[in-house]
């Protein structure tokens, strides 16, 4: 679920994002199941990136101006 929750809120316009993470959860002594494995919180970071830059209405890979977020969000609803 936490893959599907950052990028929900990243794109209701949150300021920060806090994940918590540990090399190897099944073994965690607590929130375990609420952890991410260390190496996967990065490549969440670019999506999460590119909805906040298009929520956040700013430049993104080359579209500007007013249309800009609506023109991004449809490549990057393409690209998955």
């Amino acid at each position: 679920m936490a893959p599907y929750l950052c990028r929900a809120a990243a794109a209701v316009g949150i300021d920060g994002l806090f994940m918590e993470v540990h090399l190897d959860p099944d073994i965690a002594l607590c929130d375990g199941p609420n952890s991410l494995r260390l190496d996967s919180p990065f490549a969440l970071l670019r999506p999460i990136k590119e909805i906040d830059t298009i929520v956040k209405k700013k430049e993104i890979d080359g579209f500007a101006g007013e249309r800009a977020p609506e023109a991004a969000l449809r490549k990057f609803t393409r690209e998955g």
